[in-house]
């Protein structure tokens, strides 16, 4: 049985700009994230259509994992597809059904 990874313990490839299929924007935003019950703050990083990228430390993400994000203009349910560790913290990519 394999480990289920909490942030990538290796480097994961993030497809580049230039092969995504929607933009996306810059927010660098303050957030809150619910993820296995636990509410944490987190920093929303850029967003697209269907999905964002944030940044949070000391939550444990896992690919497939369905959070919730909370931010000053509603909520929305999102499910993690890739994680990775950036300077410390964990940087998750995010869809949005």
């Amino acid at each position: 049985m394999t480990k289920p990874r909490e942030c990538a313990e290796e480097p994961q490839q993030v497809t580049p700009p230039a092969a995504r299929r929607e933009p996306r924007y810059p927010v660098n935003k303050g957030i809150q994230i619910t993820a296995a019950g636990v509410v944490t703050p987190a920093v929303l990083v850029n967003e697209s259509m269907h999905g964002f990228c944030i940044r949070v430390a000391g939550a444990r993400l896992q690919r497939g994992q369905l959070i919730k994000l909370s931010y000053a203009w509603g909520e929305v349910e999102a499910r993690v597809v890739w994680t990775r560790e950036v300077g410390g913290q964990c940087e998750a990519g995010l869809f949005v059904p």
